[in-house]
């Protein structure tokens, strides 16, 4: 007998109406500014070191502002007008780039671009994670495999008919009005991204849902008082800030992290890495999820240390030194064994994440049209390939799924670099987009696999921390060995870097399902 399912309160249906739209207007985003940023300065003339850069510099910025934001937030119950007042700020550093040339005429515009860009990571390192809670807060954790799933459907069509739109106008009208267009545009669609998620209601009582973790339940509070429009439902960006479960279904769109362990078509959509509290699956497990019509159940980890406010400070500095990582990877075998592999595989990964764009423009000759439609084509193939995925590891297990989809994913860069006539990037970007969706559904469960579910945000803050690193630093050492060896030299070496990176994977057993979820303990003087 099929279990009665509580339909879901006009303020929740209100929250999830409010917030997918918000994700499509995000969309335009994704496909306008994120992308064409890049390609811009590369037209411009931009050294390919200050791409790299460009490419890097949210991941430092991640690395320092992840704990101050982390502390900010505690305790806050204005989350929704938090999120949107940092999102002003991103916003108008939109609208700012695309003035620019107005002030900087050709090549003096590249460095306002670049300081402008990068400022954004400042305002982001609030809004991710204020953002995150609130979706914690408004969507129970049985609804948000379906709820993420339809979002993270419509982002991507969104952002591949995006693509090939503003790729078309790019080419038919005068630079560098076509690409202020573009960047104009990305901020109107941020507006209206704002005002959609501001609809979004937290609920006033304190009475918790039946399958809603107990940490939320004390941040059920009287929130955004006076902001309701009149008429409006009834009063109502990383995981719950106490880190209490491993939250279903926290990504937020705007969020460019989710793209460090699987490289993008273009180095114009930047990777930010993981937060340092980030605990979730990946938007391909929750969409492969929803194609199949399942949920999505993730270890409870209801007494793990918190990362953000209280014992976070100490928690943090014992975790980032090299000696307490050492430590675990000892202590932990299994963790340790993910980690070398996973480094390897992401340095490979992302040291070309800056090239694409130069090689697309600079060796290829590529016009905006095509630059665009690669775009499209590598988000389609996203979508279709996402049940795929899923299907397999159903069947099969994630380790299968993991093995493939990062040896398959490392051929991105090597057939790349065998492009002469443009069009051929478009196949090229197909791979990006086949394989990719193989890294959502497997990394972060391959992961899960390895880590003691008594510290599992320990652990998960330990391998952000080391993907940090490797997303900030590879990506200019991609430019730096493309200016002394090549560009073509350059991606052939990250392909050949990711093969081994995979070849690590299956020979050092990581996420092997016969064997135990993660390894016990080895006895220690720190450990009897």
């Amino acid at each position: 007998m099929t279990p009665y399912v509580e339909p879901p309160s006009s303020l929740e249906r209100h929250n999830v109406r409010a917030l997918t739209l918000d994700t499509a207007a995000q969309g335009v985003i994704a496909a306008g500014i994120n992308v064409f940023v890049a390609v811009f300065l590369v037209r411009l003339g931009a050294p390919n070191a200050l791409v790299g850069f460009l490419a890097s510099a949210p991941a430092l910025g991640a690395i320092f502002l992840s704990i101050p934001a982390g502390r900010y937030l505690e305790g806050r119950q204005d989350l929704v007008r938090v999120v949107n007042l940092s999102r002003v700020f991103i916003r108008l550093s939109y609208l700012a780039i695309a003035l620019v040339p107005f002030a900087f005429v050709g090549d003096r515009a590249i460095w306002p671009v670049v300081i402008l860009w990068t400022f954004t990571s400042i305002p982001a390192a609030i809004a991710n994670p204020a953002w995150t809670t609130v979706v914690a807060k408004v969507i129970p954790p049985r609804r948000r495999p379906r709820v993420n799933g339809n979002r993270w459907a419509i982002l991507s069509v969104i952002t591949a008919i995006g693509g090939a739109g503003f790729g078309w106008m790019l080419d038919r009208v005068a630079t560098p009005l076509n690409f202020q267009i573009v960047f104009v545009a990305s901020f109107l669609a941020g507006i209206v991204s704002i005002y959609f998620f501001g609809l979004i209601r937290i609920p006033r009582d304190d009475k918790a849902s039946p399958d809603e973790p107990a940490s939320h339940r004390s941040m059920k509070h009287p929130v955004f008082r006076g902001e309701a429009p009149t008429g409006s439902p009834e009063h109502v960006h990383r995981e719950d800030a106490k880190g209490a479960k491993a939250e279903e279904g926290m990504q937020n769109p705007e969020d460019r992290s989710e793209n460090g362990d699987r490289g993008r078509p273009a180095a114009s959509s930047f990777p930010l890495p993981d937060s340092l509290f980030r605990v979730r699956p990946s938007r391909g497990a929750l969409w492969a999820a929803r194609l199949r019509g399942d949920g999505l159940s993730f270890p409870k980890v209801r007494d793990a240390p918190s990362l953000v406010h209280g014992k976070s400070g100490r928690a943090l500095s014992r975790i980032l030194p090299i000696g307490e990582i050492v430590r675990m990877s000892r202590r932990y075998p299994g963790f340790a064994r993910f980690t070398l592999a996973s480094f390897v595989y992401r340095i490979g990964l992302n040291l070309p994440v800056a090239l694409y764009s130069i090689y697309a423009v600079r060796e290829a000759h590529a016009s905006n049209t095509i630059i665009g439609l690669q775009s499209t084509a590598g988000n389609l193939a996203l979508v279709a390939s996402y049940l795929f995925w899923g299907q397999l590891a159903a069947r099969r297990g994630h380790r299968i799924v993991l093995l493939a989809a990062t040896a398959g994913l490392s051929f991105y860069p090597l057939a790349t670099s065998l492009v002469v006539d443009a069009v051929w990037l478009i196949p090229a970007t197909l791979i990006w987009g086949t394989f990719a969706s193989g890294i959502d559904v497997s990394f972060f469960e391959s992961l899960l696999h390895t880590c003691p579910s008594d510290r599992l945000q320990t652990f998960i803050a330990v391998n952000s921390a080391i993907a940090n690193l490797v997303i900030f630093l590879a990506p200019i050492a991609g430019t730096v060995l493309a200016d002394l060896l090549g560009i073509r030299f350059a991606l052939v070496g990250a392909g050949a870097i990711s093969l081994i990176g995979s070849t690590l994977f299956y020979i050092l057993n990581v996420a092997n399902e016969n064997a135990p979820k993660h390894d016990s303990p080895r006895l220690s003087p720190e450990n009897p």
